[in-house]
C-alpha cells in the first residue's frame, strides 16, 4: 500500500531477431545437401569395389577406424611383398679346360677340370699349390674355360667352392683366345663364403666362359683354390 501509485519502469525483454524466412530454410537444407552427398560417397564405393567385401561396413568404420582385406600377398620382415623368384635352369656344358696361359706353364691340374661340371660336388678342381694368394707373384692368375657347345646368354654364374676366399672374374668370348684379356669381362666374385652367385647383365650369347681365379685363399702352409661345381644359369 505504501508503494501504491508509484511509477514503474517497464524493461522490454531483448528477443533474438527472426531470421528471414531464406535463411530459415537455407540451414536445414545445407545439413541435408551434406548427408546426401556423404551417403551418395558411400554408394558409389561400394559400386566401385564391387560389394565385394573387402573394406568395412559403412556402420562399423566409427568403430574399427580403418579397412580391412579378405587376402593379402606374402610379406618379407620388412613389410614389403615378397618377390617371388623363379627357379634357373643350368645350361648343358660340352666340356671344361683349365686355362693357364703364359707366363703360366699352359696346364694347371687339367686331369681334374672335369670335376667342376660333372654335377658331383665331392669331386673337386684344385689349382696348384701356390706360397702366396698372389700365385707366388709368378703370373696374374688362372682359369677354368668352359665351352657351352653354342653361344648362350646366362644371366647368373654360380660357383660352389671347395675352399672359399678366393676372388675371380666371369669372362667370355666366343673364341678361345692365348691371354686373359681375349675374354671380355662380365662380372666379378668374392668368396667370402662357399656359394657365389655372379648376375650377369650382359644379354649377347657367348660359346666359352673363363672362371678366372685373381686372388687364391690360404689352405694348410700354402695356397690354392678349389672349384666343386660351376654352372652358368638362364
Amino acid at each position: 500500500l505504501r508503494h501504491a501509485g508509484e511509477p514503474t519502469q517497464h524493461i522490454p525483454a531483448v528477443l533474438e531477431p527472426e531470421l528471414p524466412p531464406a535463411r530459415r530454410s537455407r540451414v536445414p537444407l545445407a545439413i541435408a545437401t551434406g548427408l546426401a552427398a556423404l551417403l551418395g560417397g558411400y554408394v558409389l564405393a561400394v559400386a566401385l569395389t564391387g560389394g565385394s567385401g573387402s573394406g568395412v561396413p559403412f556402420p562399423d568404420l566409427g568403430r574399427h577406424g580403418s579397412t580391412t582385406t579378405t587376402s593379402a600377398p606374402k610379406t618379407s620382415a620388412t613389410g614389403s611383398p615378397a618377390p617371388v623368384t623363379a627357379a634357373l635352369t643350368p645350361f648343358a656344358l660340352s666340356s671344361a679346360t683349365s686355362f693357364d696361359p703364359p707366363p703360366g706353364d699352359g696346364s694347371e691340374e687339367q686331369s681334374q677340370a672335369h670335376n667342376a661340371i660333372d654335377g658331383d660336388p665331392a669331386t673337386v678342381w684344385y689349382t696348384e699349390n701356390y706360397t702366396r694368394a698372389d700365385f707366388g707373384g709368378l703370373k696374374d692368375g688362372v682359369g677354368l674355360l668352359l665351352d657351352a657347345g653354342k653361344p648362350v646368354a646366362p644371366t647368373q654364374v654360380e660357383v660352389d667352392f671347395a675352399i672359399p676366399g678366393a676372388t675371380f672374374d666371369i669372362r667370355a668370348a666366343d673364341s678361345v683366345g692365348s691371354t686373359r684379356d681375349s675374354f671380355g669381362l662380365e662380372g666379378t666374385g668374392n668368396a667370402t663364403s662357399a656359394q657365389v652367385k655372379v648376375a650377369i647383365s650382359d644379354p649377347t650369347p657367348h660359346r666359352y666362359w673363363l672362371l678366372w681365379l685373381t686372388k687364391l685363399p690360404a689352405q694348410g702352409s700354402g695356397f690354392r683354390a678349389a672349384v666343386a661345381t660351376i654352372s652358368l644359369n638362364h
